[in-house]
Formats: C-alpha cells, structure tokens, sequence
C-alpha cells in the first residue's frame, strides 16, 4: 500500500474512505485496529456521530467489528495483512470478538 500517497491525496477521499484507511494503516497485521472515536474524528476533520454512523455501516456490512473503547477488529475475509497460516486463528478470533454494535 502506497501511504505517501494515500496521505498526499487524504482530502480528495470520501469520509468513509478516510476513516477505512486511517483505521487499515493503524492495525496491525491481525487486523485490529485501536484508535477510538476521538481520535479519529480530530484526525479526520469530521463529528463522532459521523464516525459512529460509518463504523455502524462497516459492521453492518461485515468489514469489522469494533468495541466504543476504541478496538476495531477487520473481518479477516475482507482485510488481513498477516501470514497466511495464521489466517484461520484470526478468523476464529474474529468470530468470538464480542463487537458493541
């Protein structure tokens, strides 16, 4: 993933866009994620509610679960970066992560 260019061009993305990437680009190679609403909302430049309203979509859509501390895990179906013998651990860990959505 080209990040230099991701960032040059942040502005030009739509907000769910933005926060997909700023969240991908903050997990590790599991797939979880721990930056909370707060933080993402400075980053980006939009209300919580509005984070909120597309992490609500994201689950909805099976892209990822995520708990209101913060913790986002990705569905490893959709988004995993880590090795490929360890994809099935993952996607066990993933169906017992208990979302708060």
């Amino acid at each position: 993933m080209n990040v230099s260019a991701i960032k040059k061009n942040f502005n030009l993305l739509g907000v769910e866009i933005k926060i997909f990437f700023t969240l991908a680009l903050c997990a590790d190679a599991n797939g979880i994620a721990n930056v909370n609403k707060d933080k993402l909302s400075k980053y980006i430049k939009v209300s919580r509610q509005t984070i909120g309203k597309y992490m609500r979509t994201f689950a909805g859509c099976n892209i990822l679960k995520y708990k209101y501390s913060g913790k986002t895990f990705f569905n490893p179906e959709f988004y995993y970066t880590g090795p490929e013998e360890l994809r099935a651990k993952v996607q066990e860990d993933y169906l017992r992560f208990k979302s708060d959505v």
